[in-house]
C-alpha cells in the first residue's frame, strides 16, 4: 500500500517561498495578480511566524 505523507514546509522552505512571492509581487501585471501574490505572501509570512513561535 502506497501512502503519501505531507509535511508542512520547513523554516528554510518557507523563507524561499516568501522570497519568490515577493519577487512575483513586484512583477505582477495586473491588480488581480498583485492581490493574489499579496494574499499568498501574507499567509506564508503568518505560517513562518507560527513556526518560529513554536520553536521557542
Amino acid at each position: 500500500m502506497n501512502t503519501l505523507e505531507i509535511y508542512p514546509p520547513s523554516e528554510e522552505e518557507l523563507k524561499q517561498i516568501i522570497e519568490e512571492l515577493e519577487s512575483r509581487l513586484y512583477e505582477a501585471e495586473s491588480p488581480a495578480e498583485y492581490y493574489e501574490y499579496q494574499t499568498q505572501l501574507t499567509a506564508k509570512r503568518k505560517e513562518l511566524t507560527e513556526l518560529l513561535s513554536l520553536k521557542q
